[in-house]
């Protein structure tokens, strides 16, 4: 049975959804609305901490070879650890 009235359709929802998101020239420009911690914000947050520790990609690379869990957060630690002596702390 077809809805009537004013129910949208799934095309119509789609094209919406394309047309909330049309600021293509920054999208990594900080916004002057509030917004909610989102995905791309974790993968940018992860982004950094994998610059901030250079040879935890390589220890990931052996983690994600790894199927034991006690091994996955060695090799976590092991390239967080082996990095933080080449940290500029701020002491401020």
């Amino acid at each position: 049975m077809a809805v009537r009235g004013n129910a949208p359709s799934a095309s119509n929802n789609q094209y919406a959804k394309g047309k909330e998101n049309n600021n293509r020239e920054a999208p990594n420009a900080p916004s002057n609305e509030t917004e909610e911690f989102t995905f791309f914000h974790a993968l940018q947050e992860i982004q950094q901490i994998f610059k901030l520790f250079p040879s935890l990609l390589s220890e990931m690379k052996k983690s994600f070879n790894s199927p034991n869990p006690a091994d996955k957060l060695g090799h976590l630690l092991k390239g967080v650890c082996s990095s933080i002596s080449n940290l500029a702390i701020n002491d401020e």
